[in-house]
């Protein structure tokens, strides 16, 4: 699962709880810092990108999601 605009990671935690794989997509450093510093999951991931370009392959998740987010 991707979670686009991960922002401090609270909507990724909470895909967490129920998802396998979570990667929080965040183009703000100190935003993904936040996210990293609070939720440590060995099956969650934090990376710089943004809904345009997220650095992954096509087809790297079966579902995306977005929370309010502006980017």
């Amino acid at each position: 699962m991707i979670d686009l605009g991960s922002g401090t990671g609270l909507s990724t935690a909470i895909r967490a709880e129920w998802a396998r794989r979570v990667i929080g997509i965040e183009p703000l450093a100190a935003m993904r810092r936040a996210a990293e510093a609070r939720y440590q999951f060995p099956h969650v991931a934090f990376r710089d990108g943004s809904a345009q370009a997220t650095g992954l392959p096509d087809g790297a998740a079966a579902v995306v999601t977005c929370a309010p987010s502006r980017y």
